[in-house]
């Protein structure tokens, strides 16, 4: 009822399941908590909404060595309104998102957060819709691997964040894209795909605007701290940062 936590697959294995008029609202949610955990969360109707208690809006696959699956053909979610929500959370753990249909949102949200984790979200069809205001910030766990891929359906798509975590990497793709739509004209012996040059143009410069934009500004915003955290130092220890 949005009055209290949710927890599913906290000392084993977990499920929710949410369709036709069917609602989950909490102010807290962790998913595949317990170490070793699995979890599997679908949606083809109905509402889930999280209204994020101190902030942290949900942590998916959050224990050690745990694993996840969100599908979603249909319906309403929201992850949450505050920021540092994990995708991936915890240490050596996977997770995989799927939409098809319905519209989610979120405020933060971070792929492969946890070290030595893995996580997949694929985008597809028209009904699919990301909030345009949304972080996304991809692997920011040590030895961490995140993969996004989207369709010219994506309406909106908000900031994306990625590999700022140590030996980390992120992948960004475009299905039904071809290696032509990434330059302006046509040259012979040119292939095609099934997103239009146009499309793929276009959602290529959004992602890479976002991601140019807010890299700058977190790396800003890392010197500043790095610069505070050494002020009076050696030369040695600053280098040793």
């Amino acid at each position: 009822t949005g009055t209290s936590a949710l927890f599913v697959g906290a000392s084993g294995n977990g499920a929710l399941s949410i369709s036709g008029s069917g609602s989950v609202a909490t102010t807290y949610a962790r998913f595949a908590s317990g170490s070793g955990a699995t979890v599997l969360f679908t949606m083809s109707g109905g509402t889930f909404t999280n209204t994020a208690l101190n902030s942290a809006p949900l942590y998916f696959a959050s224990g050690a060595s745990s694993s996840g699956t969100f599908t979603m053909t249909g319906g309403t979610a929201n992850f949450g309104t505050g920021s540092g929500g994990g995708f991936a959370y915890g240490p050596n753990s996977s997770a995989t998102m799927t939409l098809s249909g319905g519209t989610l949102s979120w405020q933060w949200l971070e792929p492969a957060e946890g070290d030595n984790s893995t996580a997949t979200i694929t985008l597809s069809g028209s009904a699919a819709r990301l909030n345009a205001s949304s972080v996304l910030r991809m692997s920011i766990g040590t030895n961490a691997t995140s993969t996004f891929a989207i369709d010219s359906g994506v309406a909106a798509i908000g900031t994306f964040v990625l590999g700022t975590g140590i030996d980390s990497t992120s992948t960004v793709s475009i299905t039904g894209g071809s290696h032509c739509g990434f330059i302006d004209s046509s040259i012979a012996f040119c292939d095609s795909g099934s997103v239009s040059r146009a499309q793929q143009l276009a959602m290529a410069s959004t992602i890479l605007n976002a991601a140019a934009g807010y890299q700058q500004a977190y790396l800003q915003a890392a010197v500043a701290a790095q610069s505070a955290a050494v002020a009076g130092k050696p030369l040695a220890s600053m280098h040793a940062l």
